[in-house]
């Protein structure tokens, strides 16, 4: 059998392909450069992001600073109105007191036949303790929101303004105390007195004792002085009035206030249990 011989031909070496360096595979450029610019995009936006964040974040602030200083400054101006309403009501009444009192000092000897309403007028003129109304008492909550909340008086960077504020509190303060205790105001039958009088006499129920003691109390000393202060104390009250007058006024006008922005706040303040706030 004639055996066939396998060709060498094929066992030879093969050739190991080669590349060139025109050949050889790179790394690609443009995808390095791809995502260079994604990260920088990336980053820039998130500084930009929270860049916008913090100004909208301090626009915000800034927006309830300024409403919490306008709400601040329109509490306190009210207070001061109200107060100067009730300040020219005391003035007022003791007007109308010292005129009825000056009348029947003057007329003592037609006491007997004088209106019970005229007597009782005289009476609580001279007699401390004997009356009291609620609408002529100085409400404190006002001072007391503003005084105790600390923000209030950094909301309130205007200098002037505090200035004024503390100011009226101030006087209104020496105003009460005044009331209470300055000799100017210092009726004639005194607290002590009058408890003794009150409580342990018949005066109140029967008329001729009601008119023998307003005779005996129209005549004496202590009278006479107290009537005579009467210009002295009308003296203080205008010149309070003049000076809450004018806070007002000014301080209106340092917020940028008008009269047309109070009545609305005014207005708001009834129909709701509001307090001002300050976060």
């Amino acid at each position: 059998m004639k055996r066939t011989r396998k060709s060498t031909k094929d066992k030879s070496p093969q050739p190991t392909p080669q590349y060139s360096p025109q050949t050889s595979p790179q790394p690609s450029s443009f995808s390095a450069h791809d995502w260079w610019m994604g990260f920088l995009t990336s980053v820039l936006g998130t500084a930009i992001g929270v860049g916008l964040t913090f100004v909208v974040s301090k626009l915000v602030e800034n927006n309830h600073n300024a409403q919490a200083q306008r709400i601040t400054a329109m509490m306190v101006i009210d207070d001061i109105d109200k107060s100067l309403e009730i300040l020219c009501r005391i003035r007022e009444e003791e007007a109308n007191r010292y005129e009825v009192t000056s009348y029947v000092k003057d007329n003592l000897s037609d006491i007997d036949s004088m209106a019970i309403d005229t007597l009782v007028m005289v009476f609580n003129y001279l007699v401390d303790g004997s009356y009291i109304s609620s609408e002529l008492q100085f409400s404190q909550s006002g001072e007391k929101v503003f005084q105790s909340n600390q923000d209030a008086w950094m909301n309130l960077n205007d200098m002037s303004f505090i200035r004024n504020v503390d100011e009226f509190y101030k006087s209104r303060s020496m105003l009460t105390n005044a009331i209470s205790s300055f000799y100017y105001w210092r009726k004639p039958v005194d607290m002590s007195e009058s408890y003794e009088l009150l409580t342990t006499s018949d005066i109140l129920y029967k008329k001729q004792n009601y008119i023998a003691f307003l005779r005996e109390q129209l005549q004496s000393p202590r009278t006479l002085k107290y009537i005579r202060n009467y210009d002295n104390r009308m003296m203080f009250y205008a010149g309070l009035i003049k000076q809450w007058t004018y806070f007002s006024d000014v301080n209106k006008t340092l917020m940028n206030i008008t009269d047309e922005d109070m009545e609305q706040f005014r207005r708001d303040s009834s129909s709701t249990d509001f307090v001002p706030q300050n976060e």
